[in-house]
């Protein structure tokens, strides 16, 4: 499971010089969220809006909810990218396996870290 990496390498790095590097951590689980959120939104925007706005008015939100989709996206590969960096420092498992610059797989991840985190709720 995916948080028991997550688990492994906080506890690895705060064992070492490197504590601060925990918040990175932290940075990723709450990346995948907010993409989640944007996901969702975008999606929403998608399915509603046409109901209550029309041509250009849409368009324009349509766009603006894309762009922020896109940008939550970025923050979790670039989140992904530090945390494997982490890994391969300390040497641990990965915890995203495959090719960082695929965004479709960033973003497969991001939802299976949020549906592990959902399930494990307290």
């Amino acid at each position: 499971m995916l948080i028991e990496r997550i688990r492994e390498i906080a506890d690895r790095i705060s064992n070492s010089e490197d504590l601060d590097c925990v918040e990175v951590i932290e940075d990723l689980i709450f990346s995948a969220g907010e993409y989640i959120k944007k996901v969702n939104a975008f999606e929403g925007g998608l399915i509603v809006a046409k109901y209550y706005t029309d041509g250009e008015e849409y368009s324009s939100y349509i766009n603006s909810l894309n762009k922020e989709k896109v940008l939550a996206l970025n923050e979790l590969v670039a989140n992904i990218k530090i945390t494997n960096r982490l890994c391969k420092k300390y040497n641990i498992a990965l915890v995203y396996i495959g090719d960082e610059e695929d965004r479709e797989g960033a973003s497969e991840f991001g939802m299976e870290l949020c549906k592990e985190i959902f399930a494990c709720k307290r």
